[in-house]
This record gives C-alpha cells, sequence and structure tokens, in this order.
C-alpha cells in the first residue's frame, strides 16, 4: 500500500463526464449513461480506437511538484483483446510547447468477462521549470469489435 498526502484540489474539469464532454477532446469517444465508476456518465472508447484529453493549467507556486493522475477503467466484453490503452501526462509551456513526459503507463487490455473496473494511481515525474499546464491524454489503439474501454473520474492533483 502506497500513501501519499495530496494537497489542493482535483485540477481535472468535468472528471466524471458529468457534463458530457465539456473541456474535454475527444476522437472516437461517446459518452455512456449508466454504469459509471463515478456519477452517472462515463466516456466510452469504442473497439476502433479514440483519443481523449484535456490540459489543465498548474498553479503557478508548484514548480517542482509532482502529481497524482487517477483514473478509472472499463473493459467490456465476453472474451477479447480490447486494444492498448496509453495514459499519459505532458507538462506544457505557456506557450503549449511540450517540455516533457511527467508520465506513461502503456496498458495492454484484455476483456474479462462483462464490464470490469480497474482503478488506477500513479505519480508523476516532478514538473520540470517553465511548466504552465499539463496534458492528460488517453489515446486508445484498435481492438476487437467488441472491445470497447470505459473511463471515468479522471483526476490530476498535486502530491505533497
Amino acid at each position: 500500500m502506497l500513501l501519499l498526502r495530496l494537497t489542493g484540489p482535483n485540477l481535472t474539469a468535468n472528471a466524471d463526464f458529468s457534463a458530457l464532454l465539456a473541456r474535454w477532446s475527444a476522437e472516437g469517444v461517446t459518452i455512456e449513461e449508466g454504469g459509471a465508476y463515478a456519477g452517472s456518465r462515463f466516456a466510452r472508447m469504442s473497439g476502433e480506437g479514440g483519443v481523449l484529453s484535456q490540459t489543465v493549467p498548474l498553479p503557478q507556486s508548484c514548480a517542482k511538484s509532482s502529481y497524482l493522475l487517477h483514473f478509472g477503467l472499463q473493459t467490456e466484453g465476453e472474451s477479447c483483446f480490447s486494444g492498448t490503452l496509453i495514459a499519459q501526462v505532458l507538462w506544457l509551456s505557456a506557450r503549449g510547447s511540450q517540455l516533457g513526459c511527467g508520465l506513461r503507463l502503456i496498458l495492454p487490455m484484455d476483456c474479462y468477462g462483462g464490464r470490469t473496473w480497474l482503478v488506477y494511481t500513479a505519480l508523476t515525474e516532478q514538473a520540470p521549470p517553465g511548466a504552465a499546464s499539463a496534458l492528460i491524454q488517453f489515446t486508445k489503439s484498435w481492438g476487437e469489435t467488441d472491445g470497447a474501454l470505459g473511463v471515468d473520474l479522471v483526476q490530476l492533483a498535486r502530491k505533497l
């Protein structure tokens, strides 16, 4: 068990997709009602793949801080390969240029029979000097036709 102290609120807007895709950029993603990890809705990436992302501003007083990324991930289907999901946090300058990668999780997803929520929490590298925002991005590769993935309750919070 890993216990970490967080300071400050979740920086992600519309973390539980209660406002549909507001504040998110999405391609190959739909919003599903019911069966969510948190709240009543979640983002669904089809078996054909998709991208879901949000850029969040970082507090100016948090230079060189690490952050925790937390999210729920749902597999669908009875017996299939859902594709590979890459969850990452990229550090961006005030102009939007990429300064580095704070976190990259590569998750090959197999269906476990029915709908199963898995919970992931990971610690980023420290934000580099000049980081003004973080791009949270989920990229799903092609999988079998019924191999969709759900994403819900995406949170990014500063670690003390």
